[in-house]
């Protein structure tokens, strides 16, 4: 495919056409990736959804749990990554459908963040809104009054919605030089702390190196970052050889 796409590139610079999708035809067919996920030793276990999942549930004295959303009314609804309820009480909610089965031959990832709403007040999402599309692993995000703070890849970047129709229309890049090799590990959970700085973590095997105007900022093998908005200012509070970070508490 390489091959290909590298004759295809000669061909349009000498204007002559080609057909990309008849051209792959002649490449071997990648095999299927089987799951590793084992269940044990009982061959009836199986994934459990909805009211079947919710009966399993033992909860304390004076608590319940409903489900709000699932994948069946809203297809979108993803490999989701990190949420996050707004102050309207809508749920914000990152999706990675392109993770970890995008390959070369692919069309262009199309990770969303989506916007779950409950418009009727029975406890339970009928309102989709998709705030941003086209991404690549939005790993982590954060509110902000400016926007929303996203992780892309070696990119943090800034999505705006400047007419209020919960739809980003302006995209500006932050901070670039974060390492991505490893898509996963890449820095994610962000979290705001109370002075409205946002934390973020990163996992092993990356080596980061950040050029900011406050000087570069470098990191190996894991750890967390601080980043304020206010002044623009990257920090490293912490280096720790942690695998994969999946969350993050700035108590």
């Amino acid at each position: 495919m390489g091959e290909i796409r590298d004759t295809a590139i000669w061909m349009a610079a000498k204007g002559e056409a080609y057909d990309l999708a008849k051209m792959d035809q002649n490449t071997l067919k990648l095999p299927e990736v089987m799951t590793n996920f084992d269940f044990g030793q009982d061959p009836n276990s199986k994934y459990l959804y909805g009211e079947e999942a919710l009966a399993k549930f033992h909860t304390a004295p004076g608590y319940k749990i409903d489900l709000f959303a699932s994948e069946k009314e809203f297809p979108d609804l993803a490999n989701p990554v990190q949420i996050s309820f707004d102050s309207k009480g809508r749920l914000w909610v990152a999706t990675m459908p392109s993770y970890p089965h995008w390959k070369a031959g692919d069309g262009k990832p199309n990770d969303k963040i989506i916007i779950l709403e409950d418009t009727d007040g029975d406890g339970k999402a009928d309102k989709q809104s998709v705030f941003a599309d086209n991404l690549h692993l939005p790993i982590g995000f954060e509110f902000a009054p400016e926007g929303v703070y996203l992780s892309q890849g070696k990119n943090l970047v800034l999505l705006k919605d400047t007419d209020n129709d919960s739809k980003a229309d302006v995209k500006e890049l932050i901070l670039s030089g974060f390492d991505d090799h490893d898509t996963h590990h890449a820095h994610s959970a962000y979290t705001m702390d109370p002075s409205g700085a946002i934390f973020m973590a990163e996992g092993v095997f990356l080596h980061t190196n950040v050029e900011t105007s406050y000087g570069p900022i470098r990191g190996v093998n894991g750890g967390f970052y601080r980043y304020s908005p206010q002044n623009k200012k990257l920090e490293r509070v912490a280096q720790v050889s942690i695998p994969k970070p999946l969350g993050y508490s700035n108590r």
